[in-house]
């Protein structure tokens, strides 16, 4: 018997290391499944153009003047393609080698923070996420960034627990890396200084007093240190580039939306899953300001941070978004990881109660969180989940009809980025409202681009000539952008998202075109009923005279 009994740690073990392979494998196969169902779309042709710019100090200008983004993730990508080569595949391979790594940083931190149980189950959540599968088979950032915050909140926990100078110093450098990886990092910041805010001062941190507020507030100092250098340019960015505002009648169905599918839920499921964590984060910290046993105080501070960090950094968000849209799907992704751990620690705890109810309560929650598994799988694998673009199929079949005296229109420019991506040929092209090929778009101060007059104006003089010299112009758009009926004219209304005006601009400009020419001669269909990140669609305007093809 003492044999036996001495065996089940190492049978226990090997349960655990086979359950992790299955996960991670799992995890690989649903993020190679997206991955694979098309080209790169416009926001990953654009950050490649920017990698690829012949100088590093390129990179931090354009960034500086142009874009939103902080450069850590850009510079981690030039690095990685240096030594693997410039093709999609390598790109690709970047953040899925990441994104299927990161269950198992899920299953480290979960099992110091609240043991085996509950860091097995948040390590499947996070396999089967459909957020977390989407975002990690894109080339973007969004991969790193919530093994970032995970080991930014983990390390604090530490810090705070045992004050030693070894979780201080990993507290520091993930949330320096976090912070040069995406400006919404600060809002995870901003959580953490909560957390621990309202945290000082109650028994579950009384044991560690002057030591951890010491460490705590040098970590912030050596944080804000670091980043120093960039600050001008995030408040560069903060007055020029970034998203519109969401109108406030619109944000119930935008926090909806964002959040249904950060959580891996239904849509119309997000705000109940959000009012239950706010109840839960309440009644934590509740608790944490009465007497507990000391056995109980580390685990209760690390469900504490990592329910009051998310949703702390996803309410600043939410109050943020009538001025600047920063409340996206892979935003709020950035700190799902956590919410996902204390879930999994509440649940885990089910198992452990002795209570008489708790059978019931326990076939209930699992029951629940089987059919929430069965729904993210589901989600992942179907057909049309997260088809990025046909951007590639688009301008591949274009770059074989086209001619080298052809004119190609691309409305609106931040399309150019995914198409030109593919498209090989030096035709005059104007990515409107800019009047030349472009691959890294700046998104600094669009609006004011698309409200001048003189830009639109500008595009149809050069439509006007081409049509005098019996050039044809082929005109490449998002079809999502093509209204029945726009109105002519160069003005545009005020006080509207900039991807209304690239809306009405693309219209109007194709309205122009069948002016000049008639319909058009040719248009591509390439499943056009299939729904996509990025659906593309190009049209042949020709003289009548002149032969056409088709796609």
């Amino acid at each position: 018997m003492k044999v036996l009994h001495s065996s089940f740690p190492a049978v226990r073990r090997g349960l655990v290391i086979v359950l992790l392979t299955l996960c991670v494998l799992i995890g690989l196969a649903m993020r190679l499944l997206l991955a694979g169902r098309s080209g790169l779309w416009r926001d990953e042709g654009l950050f490649l153009f920017i990698v690829h710019f012949p100088t590093v100090r390129d990179i931090f200008a354009f960034l500086h003047y142009h874009e939103s983004h902080p450069p850590l993730f850009y510079l981690l990508m030039r690095g990685w393609q240096a030594l693997f080569g410039v093709s999609d595949a390598s790109a690709l391979a970047l953040p899925l080698f990441l994104g299927t790594l990161f269950p198992l940083a899920v299953f480290f931190v979960g099992q110091n923070l609240f043991g085996r149980r509950a860091a097995l189950l948040a390590t499947l959540l996070a396999c089967l996420s459909p957020g977390l599968c989407a975002y990690s088979a894109q080339v973007r950032p969004y991969s790193l960034l919530p093994l970032l915050c995970l080991l930014s909140v983990y390390f604090l926990w530490q810090g705070l627990t045992t004050s030693g100078k070894g979780a201080w110093t990993g507290y520091t450098l993930a949330t320096l890396a976090l912070v040069y990886t995406h400006n919404f990092s600060w809002l995870v910041v901003l959580g953490e200084w909560v957390a621990v805010g309202l945290c000082f001062g109650l028994p579950a941190l009384r044991a560690q007093g002057q030591a951890g507020r010491r460490g705590f507030l040098l970590s912030q100092a050596l944080i804000v240190a670091g980043f120093a250098p960039w600050m001008p340019v995030l408040l560069y960015q903060a007055r020029h580039a970034g998203y519109g505002p969401v109108p406030l009648r619109a944000l119930p169905a935008h926090l909806r939306y964002s959040l249904g599918l950060a959580f891996g839920v239904p849509a119309r499921m997000a705000l109940p899953c959000l009012a239950t964590l706010l109840v839960a984060t309440v009644w934590l910290f509740l608790r944490l300001r009465a007497k507990e046993r000391e056995d109980r105080r580390g685990r209760q501070l690390a469900v504490w941070l990592c329910l009051c960090v998310p949703l702390t950094a996803l309410a600043a968000t939410s109050l943020l978004v009538t001025r600047s849209d920063t409340l996206r799907p892979y935003t709020a992704l950035i700190v799902v990881p956590c919410l996902l751990l204390a879930v999994s620690c509440g649940l885990a705890s089910l198992l452990r109660s002795s209570r008489p109810a708790s059978p019931l309560l326990v076939w209930a929650a699992f029951l629940g969180m089987g059919v929430l598994l069965v729904y993210q799988v589901r989600d992942v694998v179907r057909p049309d989940h997260f088809i990025k673009s046909n951007a590639r199929e688009v301008a591949q079949a274009v770059a074989r009809q086209a001619r080298p005296q052809d004119l190609i229109v691309v409305a609106p420019e931040w399309l150019a980025s995914s198409f030109n991506y593919y498209f090989p040929l030096s035709n005059q092209q104007i990515d409107f409202p800019h009047e030349g090929r472009e691959g890294a778009i700046s998104f600094a101060d669009v609006t004011d681009r698309f409200l001048d007059p003189h830009n639109f104006q500008g595009a149809e003089a050069c439509l006007a000539a081409a049509r005098r010299a019996g050039r044809r112009v082929w005109f490449i758009a998002p079809m999502d952008y093509l209204a029945r009926r726009t109105p002519f004219g160069a003005r545009l209304p005020t006080k509207t998202r900039y991807g209304a005006y690239g809306k009405i601009r693309s219209t109007q400009l194709r309205a122009y075109l069948i002016r000049l020419y008639g319909p058009p001669t040719l248009k591509s269909l390439f499943a056009p009923e299939r729904p996509r990140e990025e659906n593309v669609k190009a049209f042949l305007f020709a003289p009548v005279s002149s032969a056409s093809a088709r796609l």
